[in-house]
């Protein structure tokens, strides 16, 4: 979290704490897959056989599902 600026604001500095880990849970996630899917591309493989906005869009829509 130490290079990201992250301003956290909750009830509780446990709580504070909680929430930050989560974003950087969250954010670790994102990269791994944005990665990913790039590592893929620079083999050959194009896994979803579009263009990288389309794909961050529905990384961000299942990213929203898993979350509600």
């Amino acid at each position: 979290m130490a290079n990201h600026g992250l301003f956290v604001v909750a009830r509780t500095p446990k709580h504070s704490l909680e929430l930050a880990q989560l974003v950087e849970l969250t954010a670790e996630i994102v990269w791994g897959a944005m990665h990913g899917m790039v590592m893929l591309e620079l083999i050959g493989i194009d896994p979803k056989g579009d263009d990288p906005a389309t794909r961050y869009d529905a990384m961000l829509d299942a990213i929203d599902a898993a979350l509600a």
